[in-house]
C-alpha cells in the first residue's frame, strides 16, 4: 500500500516546517494558489544541531504536471475516464523542491493557477498523484483521510476540508501520536498559515483569530500543523463580503 502524502507532511514537521498556503483569487474566480512547506532552519537546528552541520544536499527539482501527462501519454490513455477527469485538473500545477545546504534552503512548493476555484483540486495531494502516473498506481491504492474543497460566488468564500476515511484517519492518527511523543521535549516550528487576498472588501471572517489587512481585502489565519491534522475542519472558515 502507498504511502500518503501525510506522512510527507510529517516527515517536514518533524524537521520542524511552517507551511503557507497562500491563495489570490480575482473577481471572475480566476487566480493562483501557492502552498509553501519550508523548514525552519533555526529550530531545526537547534533539533539536530550535528546533523544539520553535517548535510551536504544540493538539489533543485521542478516538476510540471502537465509535462508528466504528455510525457507518460501512453499510461494516461489507459486510465479509466474517472482518473483522466482527477488528472487533468492538476494539469497547471506544479511541484518545486530545493535542499540547499550552503544556503540553508530546504523547502517544497505546490504552485496552480486555476480559472475557477470552485474546481480548483486539493494540492495537497499533488506529490501522490504525480507518483501515481510515474509508476502507474491505481486510484484504489490511495490512503487519503481528508479533502480540502473551496467555494466563491463573488458574495462569500468557503474554506472545506472534510474527513472522508475513518479508516485511513484512525492510522494517521495513530502515526500522529508517535510522533508528538518523539518531539515532546523539543521546542520547534509548526506554524499552518492561510493568507488569502479578495477582490472584494472582507465585511466579515467566520474565524475569530483571523487579521484582516487594512485594506480589508487579505486575511492570515494561523494554526498549529499538529491540530490542523487532528481536526482539518478547524480550518474551515467563511468570509463575507460588502456588497
Amino acid at each position: 500500500m502507498m504511502k500518503s502524502l501525510f506522512l510527507v507532511a510529517l516527515f517536514l514537521v518533524l524537521n520542524s516546517c511552517q507551511v503557507v498556503e497562500t491563495i489570490e483569487i480575482k473577481d471572475d474566480g480566476s487566480g493562483e494558489i501557492t502552498i509553501m512547506q519550508r523548514r525552519d532552519e533555526g529550530s531545526y537546528m537547534k533539533m539536530n544541531p550535528e546533523a544539520y552541520l553535517q548535510e551536504q544536499n544540493f538539489s533543485d527539482t521542478n516538476l510540471i504536471f502537465k509535462d508528466l501527462l504528455i510525457s507518460q501519454k501512453a499510461i494516461v490513455e489507459n486510465m479509466s475516464a474517472k482518473e483522466k477527469l482527477l488528472y487533468r485538473k492538476y494539469e497547471n500545477t506544479s511541484i518545486k523542491t530545493v535542499k540547499n545546504s550552503e544556503t540553508k534552503e530546504n523547502y517544497r512548493q505546490f504552485h496552480s493557477v486555476f480559472a475557477d476555484i470552485n474546481q480548483l483540486p486539493d494540492l495537497y495531494k499533488t506529490a501522490e498523484y504525480y507518483d501515481n502516473i510515474v509508476h502507474n498506481y491505481a486510484l484504489s491504492a490511495e490512503e487519503h483521510y481528508s479533502d480540502l474543497q473551496f467555494f466563491y460566488d463573488g458574495k462569500t468564500f468557503k474554506r472545506t476540508a472534510t474527513i472522508i476515511s475513518d479508516i485511513f484517519y484512525k492510522k494517521e492518527m495513530e502515526e500522529l501520536s508517535q510522533y508528538e511523543a518523539a518531539l515532546k521535549s523539543h521546542v520547534f516550528v509548526s506554524d499552518y498559515v492561510l493568507k488569502y487576498r479578495f477582490p472584494k472588501r472582507i465585511k466579515s471572517v467566520s474565524i475569530e483569530k483571523a487579521i484582516v489587512s487594512a485594506d480589508k481585502k487579505s486575511v492570515e489565519i494561523t494554526f498549529s500543523i499538529f491540530e490542523a491534522k487532528k481536526h482539518p475542519e478547524m480550518t474551515n472558515f467563511e468570509v463575507v463580503f460588502e456588497e
